[in-house]
């Protein structure tokens, strides 16, 4: 959500802003008449008219595909829904690698739970509290993204000071934002846990200097002044949009955006690490001008005991093959396959996926030419990793390498046959 609730941001006049994915398409005349409505990534809420169907399409399959879109806007309201007219697919970034943290989550999760093992710091005082809050990295860009803020903020935090925050999300139902004519559908800010009282104070320096007590907080964007039910599982608001204003859910740090509450509930997957590239995405939003570094742990720790989790064999540049050619079937970094249809005189290619009406412009380096068998493995093929996680083979690459999706990780993940042994 950008900073648009309680202080005045000058528009760009651009047309096209930053890239973001659908997180839901809603049918026609929900909330504005012969207009279908996208729910963003960033939690806000665009229209289009429901007639123009070549963008219908468009937005379903980069849905589906999660396929990042930039939006072409025709209106710029401060409060309400913006209108838009069309919006452009941009090429998926892979994953990166996770980063130690001073005091990583436990080995165990209770899936019913955001919070999970989050080990979260009890504060001493409101004083102290206002203390972390203070050196919250205050460079932050007026249009950058509450969950990027968030996610700096509680990174720094357990980085720095070596202090756990949470993250409290508010979500907005069907029935405040038609009420209201709301612009946003989620926000998601840090929040401590003070004395032993177990007080929480949301610190939102996005919008306070203080820390506010959650009532406080909540007030601030939900002018009905409702209550906000607290729930543990995401579909407790996404089944019940009629019953109530907003809903509340607290969980660990390590919850970046609403699809990982969501893949939490609907089939237990748990966070409990920050990745590099996810980290990159964060800073790069957050920040008004950000050098490219991150920091990282300064202190010797001792590792929490975890699960075995697949460990890929990090894969220089030089091990890539680029020289993809017009005509070749192709596997995009997150798992979709097409053709290329074009080479463009920028290095990028244009790709034909299989799900998607229109070519999208790709840089090689997100794609690899998809091949039968290597070194004897195939694609849907069980494999145990090193380490002993147990996946399959989702795709075969002309580098020498295989995807993988293990059971333990959402992700496809890169890997050598050499590192795998083939199950029955």
């Amino acid at each position: 959500m950008k900073l648009l609730f309680v202080m005045l941001v000058t528009l760009t006049t651009s047309t096209a802003f930053a890239a973001k994915s659908i997180d839901q398409i809603i049918d026609a005349d929900v909330f504005l008449e012969n207009h279908v409505s996208l729910f963003m990534s960033d939690g806000e809420i665009v229209h289009f008219e429901s007639a123009n169907l070549e963008l219908l399409d468009k937005a379903k399959a980069a849905k589906e595909n999660n396929i990042q879109v930039d939006l072409i806007k025709i209106s710029h309201n401060e409060d309400s829904a913006d209108l838009i007219s069309d919006i452009d697919l941009v090429p998926s970034i892979p994953g990166g690698q996770s980063l130690e943290t001073p005091d990583q989550t436990a080995k165990f999760f209770d899936p019913t739970n955001p919070l999970e093992n989050a080990r979260l710091t009890n504060l001493s005082s409101y004083e102290s509290a206002q203390t972390v809050m203070d050196t919250f990295n205050g460079k932050t860009d007026d249009d950058s993204q509450c969950y990027n803020r968030a996610t700096m903020w509680t990174y720094e935090a357990n980085i720095l000071q070596n202090v756990n925050l949470g993250k409290i999300w508010i979500f907005f139902t069907r029935k405040y934002i038609r009420d209201y004519d709301y612009k946003w559908w989620f926000h998601v800010s840090p929040y401590a846990k003070v004395n032993d009282s177990m007080e929480k104070y949301v610190l939102d320096r996005g919008f306070t200097m203080i820390p506010y007590n959650v009532e406080n907080w909540k007030n601030m964007f939900i002018k009905s002044k409702a209550n906000c039910p607290v729930i543990t599982d995401y579909r407790q608001y996404e089944n019940n949009q009629s019953r109530e204003h907003c809903y509340l859910i607290y969980s660990s740090q390590y919850y970046w955006q609403p699809y990982q509450l969501k893949n939490l509930a609907t089939h237990g997957t748990t966070k409990s690490e920050y990745l590099m590239r996810d980290l990159e995405i964060t800073y790069k939003d957050a920040l008004i001008r950000w050098d490219g570094r991150i920091p990282r742990v300064r202190r010797d720790t001792t590792p929490v005991p975890r699960d075995p989790v697949p460990t890929p064999t990090p894969t220089p540049d030089r091990g890539r093959v680029f020289d993809i050619r017009v005509g070749d079937q192709v596997i995009s970094s997150n798992g979709v396959e097409g053709r290329v249809t074009a080479r463009l005189s920028n290095g990028l290619l244009e790709v034909q996926y299989v799900t998607v009406r229109y070519p999208i412009k790709q840089n090689p380096r997100d794609l690899a030419v998809t091949y039968g068998s290597s070194n004897g493995f195939y694609v849907g093929d069980r494999v145990l990793s090193r380490n002993g996680v147990r996946g399959y083979i989702s795709g075969i690459y002309a580098d020498g390498r295989v995807s993988v999706k293990y059971e333990a990780n959402v992700a496809h993940l890169w890997q050598y046959t050499s590192d795998l042994r083939r199950i029955r």
